[in-house]
């Protein structure tokens, strides 16, 4: 039986509240919680009745019984009182999926006096379906109107509050796409009939005036140069408005790293319909300059420490100076880089910059200084390639001699970062190519050419859908394109071993070695690694690894002596700054000279 009218006005306002709860804006459900004390029951939680894997993730996800299990609860009654909590966030997330009638309870079951079990029942009733959901515009618009099934409204399917929402959201977007900057819903009248288990929507929006790209404007600048700003447009003055392309002139100058906080938006009162509207931008400039610091211990190198300065718009042009240093036992290392934004042409950069080396391992001693210069270009938001060109003077002293080299080399190189965070990435891959063609002369006169090529790749994928548990693997290869290794200076020979390389074995240990048992590096390196990495409670974790590496002097890796392998395990704290970790790495095949044992304490994951 159809609903009269005044019940049918009573089901109306009542979806209208259950469409607008039915969905956070990013599908999340965020219940108020108030902090407890100190626990004094652990509990375990029982779901029963959800309708399908997706509702039930969600309700996992949502329910303050899950998201605050590992807190345990003060007592039997405060557990009773989380899970009653729960049910009005029950009910809202099976509205999303076009549940209207769903209903919930909880019984918590006491074990003994320290533990207990939340049974948390959900009835989700009936599934509405979706029979009708119209568009409408508060003024005639050119295009007349917008079809919500093309939005993906579930007309027709399940009225999934998620989906209608969505729909709306998406008209919003096209038409501010499509010129209309301040298009915005009025509201919806949703009108259910209670005994078919339907439901009808009337979306109502105001699509605005027509607007076209005006002149910049720029507010809150100080030090920055509009100009230089002006470099990072996509879009021409006088183009239809789309919100798409002011949304990414905004990423743009968010990703220079001038300021705190920055929009791009059309100004606050309409312009006529048809007009240049100026392109607004509001600025708030961030501090120019930063200080860094780092530490880091290898039991086989010792303890480093590691300083930065960095000034990041010295001409008001986003000009970049970077100056840092690293000081070990066995290494110093002194850097200057200078970066000029924009060069040239838009996302192209110029770098130059100045390195001075000293390293004094059982592999080589080398004092070094290398200038270098050339240009980045950003090719899409996960490539980048780079190429230019360096000069180097080095004195090296390896197996008993001392040589003094002078190189040329063109570097190139392309890099792809798909992984989702740079100092513990959970999902996504990298992949780094680099080709240095070289050509170096000797203090006794002989000159050599030779080419190293170089290819790093790292994977991450996670094993849950809270990415506590992830899966990560690493591979390198590298070879020298010269059939002679006495003709590459030892400090750009391939060598492996070391915390970033294969945890177990000393900085540089594997590969060939020489009559006193130091290593000599190779023409050709290859390193594979997996590590298994666990977030197991609060901000505490650990990480279980095996890798390998093989060097050799032919141009491929010879496995003739077999590669060298090792394992270890280690523990992770989760800070503000990145994962700090410390990791035990043990050869699986040790050798004459190999310790039993590595220990590495840094920032950051390994890989």
């Amino acid at each position: 039986m159809i609903l009269g009218e005044n019940a049918r006005r009573c089901a109306a306002a009542t979806m209208v509240v259950a469409l607008g709860a039915g969905c956070a804006r990013n599908g999340g459900f965020d219940p108020v919680t108030f902090p407890e004390a100190e626990t004094a029951v652990r509990y375990e939680v029982e779901l029963e009745g959800a309708p399908d894997e997706r509702a039930e993730a969600l309700l996992r996800e949502s329910l303050g019984l899950f998201r605050r299990q590992e807190d345990g609860a003060q007592s039997i009654a405060f557990l009773r009182r989380r899970g009653t909590d729960d049910i009005d966030t029950a009910r809202r997330v099976l509205r999303s999926f076009g549940y209207y009638e769903a209903t919930a309870s909880v019984d918590v079951e006491r074990i003994d006096d320290e533990t207990a079990v939340a049974r948390f029942t959900v009835d989700p009733g009936r599934p509405f379906t979706l029979t009708r959901h119209t568009f409408d515009m508060a003024a005639p618009v050119d295009p007349p109107s917008l079809d919500p099934a093309a939005f993906g409204s579930p007309v027709g399917r399940r009225a999934a509050a998620q989906a209608i929402l969505g729909a709306e959201a998406g008209a919003v977007s096209a038409l501010r796409r499509d010129g209309r900057p301040y298009a915005r819903l009025l509201g919806r009248e949703a009108v259910a009939d209670m005994e078919r288990a339907e439901l009808e929507v009337d979306s109502r929006f105001d699509a605005g005036p027509f607007v076209r790209f005006g002149e910049l404007s720029f507010e809150g600048l100080e030090s920055v140069s509009a100009d230089h700003l002006a470099t990072y447009v996509t879009f021409e003055q006088g183009a239809t408005w789309n919100a798409d392309d002011a949304a990414a002139f905004q990423r743009a100058l968010s990703e220079t790293r001038l300021f705190r906080s920055v929009t791009v938006r059309p100004p606050e009162e309409p312009p006529a319909d048809g007009a240049a509207a100026p392109v607004v931008v509001t600025a708030q400039e961030g501090p120019p300059r930063t200080i860094t610091a780092g530490v880091r211990w290898n039991s086989d190198t010792g303890p480093a420490v590691r300083a930065g300065w960095e000034h990041r718009n010295l001409f008001g042009a986003g000009e970049t100076l970077e100056l840092s240093a690293l000081v070990g036992l066995e290494e110093q290392r002194a850097e200057a880089r200078y970066r000029v934004p924009q060069f040239l042409r838009p996302g192209q950069d110029f770098v130059a910059g100045l390195g001075l080396r000293n390293i004094e391992s059982d592999a080589f001693d080398e004092t070094a200084a290398t200038l270098g210069a050339g240009v980045e270009r950003r090719l899409s938001d996960r490539w980048d390639v780079g190429a230019g060109g360096l000069l180097e003077v080095t004195e090296t002293r390896a197996q008993g001699e001392t040589d003094v080299f002078v190189l040329a080399g063109l570097p190139a190189y392309a890099n792809y970062d798909g992984s989702d965070e740079q100092l513990n990435p959970t999902r996504g891959a990298r992949l780094r190519l680099d080709a240095i063609p070289f050509v170096s002369r000797s203090d006794a006169g002989d000159t050599a050419l030779f080419t190293r090529l170089e290819a790093v790749g790292t994977a991450y994928y996670a094993l849950d859908s809270r990415r506590r548990y992830v899966l990560a693997g690493r591979t390198r290869f590298g070879t020298i394109l010269n059939e002679d290794v006495s003709d590459v200076p030892a400090g750009r020979r391939f060598y492996s071993g070391g915390g970033g390389s294969v945890r177990g074995y000393a900085e540089r240990s594997i590969g060939p070695r020489d009559s006193d048992n130091d290593p000599t590096g190779g023409l050709s390196v290859l390193e594979v690694g997996g590590e298994l990495r666990a977030r197991l409670f609060g901000d505490f974790g650990a990480a279980a690894f095996v890798e390998g590496g093989a060097v050799s002097e032919e141009l491929y890796p010879s496995f003739g002596d077999g590669m060298q392998v090792a394992a270890g395990l280690g523990a992770r704290y989760f800070s503000p700054v990145g994962p700090i970790r410390v990791d035990v790495g043990v050869p699986l095949d040790r050798r004459s000279g190999d310790d039993a044992f590595q220990v590495y304490l840094s920032i950051g994951q390994a890989f």
